[in-house]
Order: structure tokens, then sequence, then C-alpha cells
């Protein structure tokens, strides 16, 4: 299958299933909502008197988080505290959403069935465990990015050449972290159609599957994955341009932000749809079963 007809099925997959980018989206909103509201409750108090407060509803942040920083315990500790309670229920979150989407998308429930929750309990215990084959060497990769672009900027002559050599970092870090992906999703979507369990087997066989295929796969993950990257992008530079002077702007303001976020959230739909119709169209290989079987199809 060539990649422009897999981002063709996995938009076409999309737009049928709006409710789906809806539940991605909000599976990102709550826990973030949460944060925000234990993030207000720690800073309210700093951010009416700081004199930098104005730049947040202007989209500048960085002034606001360097005045709160001075302040006592860097006025961030129980944000911070909230973040590092909350990575690990994030991280499950999102595995038990990614079994409900993998499971609808496969498109093989009867009408009045609940594909969704159908997936959540088929599945999410072999998706948790294959979010911590995925986290490793995700991890690794995270550190050693964050650790080059330190040593840039310590070597770098300027703050253009420390720019330039950031860029250079996050585009290799990226080559590097996209074929992890592609095997972590393509490993899931192999598991659940066909039921098998060995997860970090399944990662390793769809690793070696998305490098050999990358004239395929490469092209349809950058696809979506730029375009969500664009998105956010171009919603910070509007959002600097937007200062918000009361509280019906601030809500409006707000909103156009969920909207960019659920569209968001409906581009990464795409992208497992696309993934769920490469699977099927490569004849449903078992990579996470005992062994790799071809020519056979998941009803």
């Amino acid at each position: 299958m060539r990649w422009l007809r897999a981002a063709e099925l996995g938009l076409r997959g999309a737009r049928r299933r709006p409710g789906l980018a809806v539940i991605v989206w909000l599976a990102a909103l709550l826990p973030a909502l949460g944060l925000a509201i234990v993030a207000w409750g720690e800073i309210a108090g700093e951010l009416s008197r700081s004199l930098f407060a104005g730049e947040a509803l202007r989209g500048g942040r960085v002034g606001v988080w360097s005045d709160l920083r001075r302040g006592p315990e860097g006025g961030l500790g129980a944000v911070r505290s909230a973040a590092l309670l909350g990575a690990p229920a994030m991280v499950v979150v999102q595995a038990l959403v990614a079994a409900g989407v993998v499971e609808t998308l496969l498109g093989r429930h009867r009408r009045g069935e609940r594909p969704f929750l159908r997936g959540v309990a088929l599945h999410g215990w072999r998706f948790l465990r294959s979010a911590g084959w995925f986290l490793v060497p995700a991890a690794v990769l995270a550190g050693a990015a964050a650790a080059a672009m330190g040593a840039v900027t310590e070597g770098a002559p300027s703050g253009s050449a420390s720019l330039a050599g950031w860029a250079a970092v996050l585009a290799f870090a990226l080559l590097l972290y996209m074929p992890l992906d592609l095997a972590y999703d393509l490993s899931r979507i192999s598991a659940a159609a066909h039921g098998d369990g060995r997860m970090l087997v399944g990662f390793l066989r769809a690793l070696g599957h998305a490098v050999r295929r990358a004239h395929v796969l490469f092209p349809l993950w950058l696809l979506f994955t730029l375009a969500i990257l664009a998105l956010h992008l171009g919603w910070i530079a509007a959002r600097a341009e937007l200062a918000p002077g009361n509280l019906g702007e601030v809500v409006l303001v707000t909103a156009a932000q969920q909207l960019v976020f659920l569209f968001a959230a409906f581009l990464r739909l795409a992208l497992w749809s696309a993934e769920v119709a490469y699977v099927q169209g490569a004849g449903d290989p078992r990579w996470a079963g005992r062994r790799v079987r071809r020519g056979r199809r998941a009803g």
C-alpha cells in the first residue's frame, strides 16, 4: 500500500468516527485541567502581584515563569508534585484510550455493540505492557537529546548558533523517534487484531518492519505528525497577537485553543486509522504472536 492511499483511508476513517476524536481530546484535556486547577491554587496569589502577569494574557510566558520561580520554593512545588504523580496515571489513560480506539478502528463489531469499551477490556493490559517497553527507548532518546542540547548551548559561540544546533539535535531525535513510535503503534494494532500478548517481541518485529518499509511508513507518519506540529505552532503565533482584556475574551481565546487541540486529536486519530489500514493491507502480520503469519486477515 502506498502512503498516500493509507493517508486517504486514515482521514476517511477518522471522519466516520468523530466521537473517537472527542475521546482522544478529552483524554488529554481532563488531566491538563486537573493540573491547571492545582496550579491556580498554587500561583494565583503570586500572579496577582506579578509585574509580568500581563504577559500571560498576551501569550508570553517566559517572564511569568521566571517571576514565579523566584518565589518561595520556586512557586511551583505543588504543580511539580501533581505533575510527577499524574504522569503514571496519564500513561495508563493513554494506553486504555488507545486500546479502545484500535478496537473500534479494526471495524469488526456489530451494530449496537460498544467496541471502544470492549477494546479497553480486551486489550488494556497488553497495551499497558507495550507502553512500558516503548517508554524505555523513548526515555533514553529524550535524555540523549537533552544532553546534546546542553552541550550545544555550552559550546555555541552565539545565540543563533545555539538555536541552529538545537534544531539539528531535535531533527535528528525526531528521525530516531519516528520508527520507535511507528513500531509502538503497529505492534499494538497487530496484537489487538489477533489477541496476541508478546508485546516486546511484537515491538521489535514491528520496528524491523518499519525500517524495511520506511519509504511507505515514514512519509505517512511525517505527514500527520508535522501537520499536528504546524497546527500548534500556528496557534502559538496567532496567540501571541491576542491580548484578551476581559473574561469574555479570555473564554473565547480558550475556546479557540481547545478547537485547535480537538483538530489535533482528529489528526492523531487519522494517523491511527491510516496505520490500521496499512496493517490490514499488509495481510495482518502477526508480530506479537509466536510466529509471523501472513495472508490471514483478522475478522
